[in-house]
């Protein structure tokens, strides 16, 4: 019996746990109305911020895609965070969201999906790897109908 009632606490106070983290990305994310230009030009002041990097992961013409694994250092970089910042041309909206790099290493020792308009892939890339990576573009990302999606780390 207390068995069962530990387990029911655990669940409650997990529970807890991820409608607090939830509430709190939430709370991190805007989503505006904004005309193509709009999205363009804020697109272009993160794309400015880190001008003289190569991004982390290149989406190729073919469809392939390639980490360079060749830009991360040997020590990592105090991450703060993962942002994102997503075009949805055919709505014309813009959302922009933060999340905290102390819980991206919480799948640290799993390497990261990616999905990206048709493009799905495993990737072999983990939070350890984007902290020796440090702060920059993570994927920069078109579709041909004007969607947008721009990942970077701070």
């Amino acid at each position: 019996m207390i068995v069962v009632g530990v387990c029911l606490a655990l669940l409650v106070v997990g529970m807890a746990l991820a409608g607090g983290f939830a509430y709190y990305i939430f709370r991190q994310t805007s989503i505006e109305t904004t005309s193509s230009k709009g999205a363009t030009d804020r697109f272009e002041q993160v794309r400015a911020r880190f001008k003289d990097r190569t991004p982390y992961i290149e989406l190729r013409s073919s469809g392939v895609l390639k980490v360079h694994h060749e830009l991360e250092q040997a020590r990592e970089v105090d991450l703060q965070s993962v942002r994102i910042l997503a075009w949805d041309a055919d709505d014309n909206r813009l959302a922009e969201t933060s999340i905290p790099f102390w819980f991206v290493r919480l799948k640290a020792s799993s390497p990261f999906s990616l999905k990206l308009g048709r493009v799905s892939r495993d990737l072999e890339v983990t939070a350890h790897d984007l902290a020796r990576f440090g702060a920059g573009i993570i994927v920069d990302f078109e579709e041909p109908g004007g969607t947008r999606v721009l990942v970077w780390t701070e």
